[in-house]
């Protein structure tokens, strides 16, 4: 078994929580409040941005010229594809362009763990904390 496959055994019991999470079983469903989803795409938007920095950080910190190439692409897509369908979504709700909104505290805390991990771990333990981000969304938007 290979060590990602075994690191994502262990998280089933938490990937299970994440699915019965009521904001995603409505989601899914097509229930979740207007007001909900809104938050939630301004709260993304922001926590984009620190996801962002985390990954252009770490590539400031490689040595390896193909690793930061790769965090780089990483940052940038960040930046710009999930932008794009932030920008679908605003103009689709009527979310004014530039409309400015606080971090709520979940994305303050978390948005700032991936930089202070980014800027002061080690690079191993600066990517384990970032890369579950990718494989959480694409189990949830499976689901």
């Amino acid at each position: 078994m290979r060590f990602t496959q075994t690191l994502f055994a262990a998280v089933q019991p938490l990937l299970a929580t994440i699915h019965a999470h009521p904001f995603n079983i409505e989601l899914g469903a097509g229930t979740l409040a207007r007001e909900k989803f809104i938050y939630y795409l301004q709260q993304d938007s922001l926590y984009l941005i620190d996801f962002a920095r985390a990954f252009a950080l770490l590539a400031g910190r490689s040595n390896d010229e193909k690793d930061i190439s790769l965090l780089l692409h990483f940052s940038q897509g960040a930046l710009e594809g999930e932008r794009s369908l932030h920008t679908t979504y605003f103009q689709e709700y009527g979310i004014p362009a530039g409309t400015l909104v606080e971090k709520g505290p979940a994305c303050l805390a978390y948005g700032s763990y991936l930089v202070e991990r980014a800027a002061t771990a080690s690079l191993g333990e600066a990517m384990a904390a970032l890369f579950p981000c990718f494989w959480i969304y694409r189990e949830v938007g499976n689901r």
